[in-house]
């Protein structure tokens, strides 16, 4: 729940910034519209190679994703939560992420 709150609050920030032609989890996108431009490049180009880095994600350096994602988010609250997300899912991939955060003013638990 804490993830999807998170997204509805920098997806706009920062789909803007995406290549157009990446399909997976985006907006008026996914897997049919991806499927209809492969089929395009197909009508264009005769050869095709499909490249995929196996565990690409935990081998970057996520300080540095950090400093680049604070390049286009100031609010402290919001990267400290995207770093909670970040380093426990990359800890323990399959388990879910417990949180005890309170604003002031805004309750919580």
């Amino acid at each position: 729940m804490v993830h999807h709150a998170l997204v509805r609050v920098i997806e706009p920030l920062f789909e803007p910034r995406f290549i157009e032609d990446s399909y997976a989890c985006r907006p008026g996108k996914g897997t049919h519209a991806g499927m209809r431009r492969a089929a395009e490049f197909a009508r264009k180009f005769p050869c095709a190679m499909k490249c995929d880095i196996r565990r690409y994600f935990p081998s970057i350096d996520h300080e540095i994703l950090l400093d680049r994602i604070a390049c286009v988010i100031a609010d402290p609250g919001v990267l400290g939560l995207v770093r909670t997300i970040l380093f426990r899912a990359r800890s323990s991939p399959a388990t879910g992420i417990a949180f005890r955060y309170k604003e002031p003013g805004l309750g919580g638990s």
